[in-house]
């Protein structure tokens, strides 16, 4: 529940106070709440999809964040 409010906060504030993209919307936050399970052996298998190091996707996120005015 404190997590879909968050996401409810972030949507509010990004329609009425900043105009940007909120990083968590409602939607995303109760999808987060779902406990999902994914799996990408499909996409090994059939496209040959490979997956980066977790820290490489995270400096990049970073660096995004920073560089949209988030951080």
């Amino acid at each position: 529940a404190a997590f879909e409010a968050t996401g409810y906060v972030m949507d509010l504030t990004a329609t009425f106070l900043t105009g940007k993209a909120p990083v968590l919307t409602l939607p995303a936050a109760k999808a987060a709440g779902q406990g999902f399970a994914l799996d990408s052996s499909r996409a090994i298998n059939e496209l040959g999809y490979s997956c980066r190091p977790l820290e490489e996707s995270i400096e990049d996120a970073f660096v995004w964040f920073k560089g949209e005015g988030y951080l």
